[in-house]
């Protein structure tokens, strides 16, 4: 089995030329594991985006580590999220770099996430793609638990099934990608099956919908497919 990642992001519609984009996204693949990580700076935080580029870095580092030295994957998850949390919140401006996190792995016989905010995730099967999310209103710092948070209050799911992809996503595309709160077919299906044939380009993906006014915030994706034929970016 081989995984193929592919990964982009792009500014919100919306921002002035001065601003930058808060996403961030780390990803590694070592010893047969793939470890993705995409990360949501709180727009109203004036360091956020260094939050998030310190979370996500972070936790794929650790949840590799973890991994690597025998631990399993909700053990490397739950590692990756709180190490992620120590950093942030050990620095001296710890009220600015509130971001949410997303980390996914998918090792040879399990994957799993960890969500912590409004970010989501998409595990995509032959036949179908659950929608794996918590409930949120919006990215705000007053209503979404960000990773700084007293009660950051993580998701976890583990799961033995068979997927061909793991998808992590900031919720720029989410309204896009979803209907009645599930994943959208028309919207998945080509989706995956353009990176199941190493044909997929996210950051020319995201220009397009962009492009189509589909892009709500900044917007951050990582997919990892699992497909010896795929030749990726």
């Amino acid at each position: 089995m081989s995984i193929h990642v592919y990964s982009g992001t792009i500014s919100g519609p919306y921002k002035d030329a001065e601003r930058i984009n808060q996403d961030s996204l780390a990803y590694l693949q070592e010893n047969g594991y793939t470890v993705i990580a995409v990360a949501d700076g709180a727009g109203s935080l004036k360091s956020s985006h260094i939050g998030s580029n310190l979370a996500v870095n972070t936790a794929v580092n650790v949840a590799m580590d973890q991994l690597i030295s025998g631990c399993d994957v909700e053990e490397s998850l739950y590692s990756a999220v709180e190490e992620a949390r120590s950093v942030l919140v050990g620095r001296d401006d710890s009220k600015d770099v509130g971001c949410t996190l997303v980390v996914g792995i998918i090792t040879d016989d399990q994957w799993g996430v960890v969500l912590v905010g409004d970010s989501f995730a998409v595990a995509s099967y032959p036949e179908s793609h659950d929608l794996i999310e918590r409930e949120q209103d919006s990215e705000f710092i007053n209503q979404t638990k960000l990773l700084t948070s007293h009660n950051h209050d993580p998701l976890y799911l583990v799961d033995d099934s068979e997927i061909i992809a793991l998808t992590i996503a900031t919720d720029g595309l989410y309204h896009a990608s979803t209907q009645k709160n599930q994943a959208s077919v028309n919207f998945w299906n080509p989706l995956i099956s353009m990176a199941e044939k190493g044909k997929l380009n996210i950051n020319d993906f995201l220009s397009f919908m962009n492009d189509k006014e589909k892009i709500e915030d900044d917007t951050t994706m990582i997919i990892a497919v699992k497909d010896n034929k795929a030749h990726g970016e």
